[in-house]
């Protein structure tokens, strides 16, 4: 006997996600399907940034929230401009409202609003189950894969992580290579001047990126409501040469140390050997069984990365299935954005650390 019960009704509205009702519906949705995230976080997520506020979709059925899809805003470096630009961040359809189309609908409003303000591109992370809806019926770019390098530390842990891929693993027990010290570890953040002067340096070594000033580094993290970052810096002449940013957390069924970032200025590949082989001393010592970290092949460092035991991770082993790409909205520059070669990313990308 067919089911004659009629759809329940939804009604889509945009929103900037600046409001405590909005956030508190978004909150509401995430418990409901098994995210709970905290006020706090919820904020930190969807705050203005760097000059402007998120771009959402929501749809509401009878007074709660049924579906969320949003972009936080990015400033982005592309060849010798920056541009504005939008990082795809949250798809949610609560369970009781799939079926319906309601992804399709609600990105496309949100990317049409998103165009018409100016937003040049909106690149993002999709997972597995998001990914064919992303690039099929939004037509994003596929600029696969997410570039994971793994860093084996304790053995056991990669033996048991990865013998299925590299077989025997003995030349894996890698030890800690140039480990000195000579880095020196902050309590905080450098300053503004600071960072801003290696950012610029950096920024010259890459095409696409989105900025790492201290307005972008300083929310990402030193506002994070819940991870405790750590950093290392070197310092020629005094200038801060070089800068990594790190965190440990227990994750995967291990304690894993992630490299969130590595920034140097020009020439100084003495100042990126020595932090990362500093930061895996301090991994080390702090119990992590191993480290990860995202960086191209093509990417300032990566073979820095590759001198201090880091191996690129098969896809059939990563942590979680994401996915890379992006999709142009108003003047984007696809020249630059649609070579792979051309992007820089680190995981000051990724919201899950």
């Amino acid at each position: 006997m067919a089911n004659d019960a009629p759809s329940p009704e939804v009604v889509l509205r945009s929103t900037r996600l600046d409001s405590t009702g909005d956030l508190a519906l978004v909150r509401q949705l995430f418990q409901l399907n098994g995210y709970p995230r905290s006020d706090t976080e919820m904020a930190w997520v969807y705050e203005p940034c760097c000059g402007s506020a998120g771009h959402a979709s929501l749809a509401e059925s009878a007074g709660s929230v049924a579906a969320l899809y949003a972009a936080v805003s990015a400033r982005f470096k592309v060849g010798d401009d920056e541009v504005p630009a939008a990082q795809s961040l949250d798809t949610m359809v609560d369970s009781r409202f799939r079926g319906m189309g309601l992804f399709t609908k609600m990105a496309r409003a949100v990317n049409a609003d998103m165009a018409q303000r100016g937003v040049s591109f909106v690149y993002g992370f999709p997972n597995g189950n998001s990914f064919p809806g992303f690039v099929g019926k939004l037509g994003w770019h596929a600029l696969d894969p997410v570039p994971f390098l793994f860093r084996p530390i304790k053995a056991g842990f990669a033996v048991a992580k990865l013998s299925k891929a590299f077989g025997s693993l003995a030349r894996f027990n890698i030890p800690v290579f140039g480990a000195s010290g000579k880095s020196r570890e902050l309590a905080v953040m450098p300053d503004a001047g600071e960072i801003n002067s290696l950012w610029e340096g950096f920024s010259s070594q890459v095409v696409v990126a989105r900025v790492r000033d201290h307005e972008f580094m300083s929310h990402r993290y030193a506002n994070h409501p819940r991870a405790k970052y750590r950093y290392r810096a070197c310092y020629r002449d005094r200038a801060l040469s070089g800068l990594i940013i790190y965190c440990i957390e227990e994750k995967h069924g291990g304690r894993v140390g992630y490299v969130m970032e590595l920034m140097c200025l020009p020439g100084e590949t003495s100042s990126a050997s020595q932090l990362l082989a500093d930061t895996l001393s301090d991994m080390r010592d702090a119990g992590c069984d191993g480290a990860l970290a995202w960086c191209f092949s093509h990417s300032p460092y990566h073979g820095r990365f590759l001198r201090q035991g880091f191996l690129p991770l098969p896809t059939s082993l990563r942590p979680i299935e994401l996915h890379f790409g992006y999709l142009g909205l108003s003047n984007a520059p696809d020249r630059l954005l649609a070579e792979r070669r051309n992007w820089y990313l680190s995981y000051s990308d990724s919201d899950t650390v």
